[in-house]
Order: C-alpha cells, then structure tokens, then sequence
C-alpha cells in the first residue's frame, strides 16, 4: 500500500510511496485521461523535456510515452535506458521512473514503451507546477525597480503561485526582495496583469548575457488570479498541441 518514507530528497521527504498495483494503475489514469503534460528528466541531463503518456495497458502491464522532441536528448534517454517522469493534476504532484525502450507505430511515429512503474512517489501539496513558456511566444514581463527604473523581461515558465522570467538587464537584484506592480502582458489582453514579486532566485543567464529570476506572488487581486488561471490553463494546451504536432 502506501508507505510514509523519509529521505534527503526535499520532494520524498513530504510524499508517500505508492507500491499497490490498483492505486499505481490509478493514478497513471489520472495522467493519461486527463492529458496531462509531463515533465521527463534524462539521468545526467539537467534540462526537463516535455511528454505525454499516449497509452496505458495494465492487463499487459505496460505504458506508452510520447517521443522527447529534441534528437541529442532523445539519443541520450534511449542510451540511459530510464527517465524520470513528473506530473501535476488537480493539485497532486506524481513523479516515478520508467525503464524505456524505443517502439514506432505503423505510421512510424516514435515513442517510447516501458513497463508500468513498480512505485510512484505521491504528494498532495498547493502549489501548483509551473509551466513553460515557449520562446516564440514573447510574453513581456515588467519589473519596476524604484521611482525610475523599469526591467523588461520576457516570460519563461509561469504558475498560480510564481513565475521565471528572462532579463536583459545585468541589474543588481537580491533574494527575498519584494518587487511592487511586476506586470505580465498577457497575449490578447490589453491590460497587463499585475501582483507584487517576492524575488526567490537570481542567476546569471550567460547564454543571453542577462539574468534568470525566479520569483512568487505576494500580493494578486481576486480579478487577476481568475485571469492568471485562465492563463496557465491555455499554457498547457498549448505546450499539448505543440506536442502533439512535434513542434517542440
């Protein structure tokens, strides 16, 4: 059944350890009916790649996961033979490994096939998991530091409770400070939203030569959390019909 287990990991510290069968098979079902997008962790890749599970087969005792859509990470995953798999529903975090080998159907669409997980890591908690935001869709961000300096970012991953955000800007900023007004220019949406940002990390991005922020909500009106919601929900859809069309 469900086992409470205790371990470094900060993730399993707070989960329980699902090993009966049913309550597996389950929650495997709450991923796949619902579509829900994955998080895929390679081992030695720090990167997370995007996935979904396409099939589910408990009488054969097997699974079916959509193809990583980036060619040197889908050669290292079938070398490693294992991957990592993350998913969020409904305010329930899962994560478990698969043993994986490479299968086509008769289109020729890849994808990998794996037996069903012997455990799954379980926990129910509030936050909710942040989703990524693609770089072709140029979703600004605006951080007012002070009576004259105005930060423009872009976008990079977003949830009910926080965001990530890429600047331009080499600007001194340090953990913990409180960021009044961070806009958010949604697509569509002539007036930005808007909640105060509690600055978590700070971390130099030298591949754009500025800065990556991670940041939470402390501070969001009642009318800007619904369109906050409304957000991330398109976000997912649309990170599910990029996948679904292999646009990354």
């Amino acid at each position: 059944m469900a086992d409470a287990i205790r371990q470094q990991d900060p993730y399993r510290s707070q989960s329980e350890r699902i090993t009966h069968p049913p309550q597996i098979i389950a929650l495997l079902r709450r991923l796949h009916e619902n579509r829900i997008l994955l998080r895929v962790k390679i081992p030695g890749v720090e990167h997370p790649f995007n996935s979904l599970l396409l099939n589910l087969n408990p009488q054969r005792n097997y699974l079916l996961l959509d193809e990583i859509n980036d060619e040197a990470a889908h050669r290292k995953a079938l070398e490693a033979g294992r991957l990592r798999v993350f998913g969020q529903h409904e305010g329930v975090e899962m994560n478990f490994n698969l043993d994986i080998r490479p299968a086509h159907n008769r289109q020729g669409v890849g994808f990998y096939q794996a037996s069903l997980p012997e455990c799954v890591y379980y926990m129910q908690r509030r936050a909710d998991y942040r989703v990524h935001v693609a770089m072709d869709m140029e979703i600004g961000v605006l951080l007012p530091l002070g009576e004259e300096l105005l930060l423009d970012g872009q976008l990079c991953d977003v949830s009910m409770g926080g965001l990530g955000a890429r600047l331009d800007a080499d600007q001194e900023i340090r953990k913990g400070l409180i960021i009044p007004g961070c806009r958010i220019q949604l697509p569509q949406d002539p007036q930005p939203l808007q909640a105060d940002l509690e600055v978590r990390f700070v971390l130099p991005d030298e591949s754009h030569q500025g800065l990556r922020l991670g940041g939470r909500f402390s501070r969001l009106a009642p009318e800007d959390k619904g369109r906050l919601r409304k957000f991330v929900t398109q976000l997912e859809r649309e990170m599910i019909r990029r996948r679904t069309r292999g646009d990354g």
